[in-house]
């Protein structure tokens, strides 16, 4: 069996109870609009072509380059960012060419620190909202604007671990493709009026050296 792990954003921003589903190749979020996989990448190609024959080979400017293609690619098709829209393509691509292999694909939403095991609050490196977090104990960011209601979807990194096992445990023999959720905004949502709380009352009991 082959275990992906992709993204709960796939779903960019569509609202209410979304469904585990596989993405068809081609099957678009906006209405409207057709995916060529194969064409995106010829664009790619092509442009990357280009650069090379105006500008000779710089790397500063095909990343610049490529990092603005991406967004605005991602954008036509109705993914908020590169990242998901990289995601979803590699979903689609698993399902078209899959065959008899049993795949299960896990989407998980904001992955934050360890709940539990091996270290209560472990994480290695700072993605998403950790990035953010740290930035508030160190005062780079002193203040956020926004609505205390809206509901941030986290999930600790070693529930997510744990669902990938025993997602591999129950369908490594199983025909076809499952996809699973790994969120947490239905059964335990957080807002960002409790996420500020106890940011606010940790860092006002443990400030941050702004030097590390």
């Amino acid at each position: 069996m082959l275990l992906h792990v992709s993204t709960a954003y796939v779903a960019c921003e569509q609202q209410g109870l979304l469904l585990e589903k596989p993405f068809q190749i081609s099957e678009m979020i906006k209405q409207g609009c057709h995916l060529d996989i194969d064409a995106e990448l010829k664009l790619v190609d092509s442009i990357k072509a280009d650069l090379m024959h105006s500008s000779g080979n710089s790397e500063q400017l095909e990343k610049k380059t490529m990092k603005k293609l991406g967004l605005k690619r991602a954008r036509h098709f109705g993914w908020a960012n590169t990242y998901v829209f990289t995601k979803d393509m590699g979903e689609m691509l698993l399902e078209h060419f899959r065959g008899p292999l049993p795949v299960v694909v896990v989407r998980p939403s904001m992955v934050t620190s360890i709940y539990h095991d091996p270290l209560p609050g472990w994480i290695e490196g700072t993605r998403t909202i950790d990035t953010i977090i740290a930035a508030y104990a160190k005062q780079t960011i002193p203040r956020f604007i926004g609505h205390g209601d809206v509901i941030l979807d986290v999930i600790p990194g070693d529930m997510v671990v744990n669902a990938m096992v025993a997602a591999m445990a129950i369908h490594w023999n199983e025909k076809g493709q499952v996809v699973i959720h790994v969120t947490s905004s239905l059964q335990n949502p957080l807002s960002t009026a409790t996420t500020l709380d106890i940011m606010y009352r940790y860092f006002s009991t443990n400030p941050a050296d702004r030097k590390e």
